[in-house]
């Protein structure tokens, strides 16, 4: 096979230049060419012919290229964007709960504590009070973030603070004011939602408006725990008035 024609191997040049040949045929043919000045011309010719061929081709090829690489790099920016925003908003969801979200703190009586003939709430508690009766009877629960709870307490564990400096106190030795009640969790949302305002559109006559707060009230003292009572001891809370 070493003296392959010349037909031959022209008849495999153009497969040679695609680079479709097989690795024997291959050599066979770059063995001829080596050899032969008119085939190495030949040869010569279809390369730059196939050259001219896939020019714009592989022009256009390098711009897909480059158009897939902008798009990954995009695809990647949006993703790395995409995480960013989600970090932040995760981020910032914990610091709501953590920081700002209160929640129903159910009752504890070492909440309270009693100083200067006051009822008083240990610091980092928010209290919420509410008062519907002309003899001021008082209805109070308390709330507290997450944050609160661990600043309470770390102050708990230095008990470095002296009584009065621990919180908000509630004035309820004042004739005004002969009992608090501790709200439930149920009853402190009805009243952020309105415990009354259900009845304020129905045609009720005053006296019929009367006789229904007074059975609201008694349906809140009823859900509700007295933790202090002007001329008695308190039932289960921490002032003994």
């Amino acid at each position: 096979m070493t003296n392959v024609s010349c037909d031959i191997v022209r008849d495999l040049l153009p497969l040679y230049v695609d680079g479709v040949l097989s690795p024997d045929s291959q050599k066979l043919v770059e063995d001829h060419l080596a050899a032969c000045a008119p085939c190495r011309g030949c040869h010569e010719e279809l390369r730059r012919d196939h050259v001219r061929r896939l020019g714009p081709e592989a022009g256009r090829e390098g711009n897909v290229i480059r158009k897939l690489r902008r798009q990954i790099k995009a695809k990647r920016l949006r993703a790395v964007c995409l995480t960013a925003v989600t970090a932040a908003l995760i981020a910032g969801f914990l610091y709501y709960e953590i920081s700002w979200q209160e929640r129903y703190v159910p009752y504890d009586s070492s909440a309270f504590y009693v100083y200067n003939q006051s009822l008083c709430v240990q610091q980092y508690y928010h209290p919420h009070c509410y008062s519907f009766t002309e003899d001021g009877t008082q209805f109070i629960y308390l709330t507290a973030t997450v944050a609160d709870n661990c600043r309470r307490q770390r102050q708990a564990a230095a008990a470095e603070q002296p009584a009065d400096a621990y919180g908000q106190p509630f004035v309820i030795n004042e004739p005004h004011k002969p009992e608090v009640y501790y709200i439930s969790e149920d009853y402190a949302e009805r009243l952020r939602q309105g415990y009354w305002e259900e009845y304020w559109g129905e045609s009720l006559t005053e006296s019929e408006y009367a006789d229904k707060s007074r059975e609201l009230l008694a349906e809140l003292k009823a859900a509700s725990i007295l933790i202090a009572a002007e001329d008695e001891a308190d039932a289960g809370g921490p002032a003994d008035r």
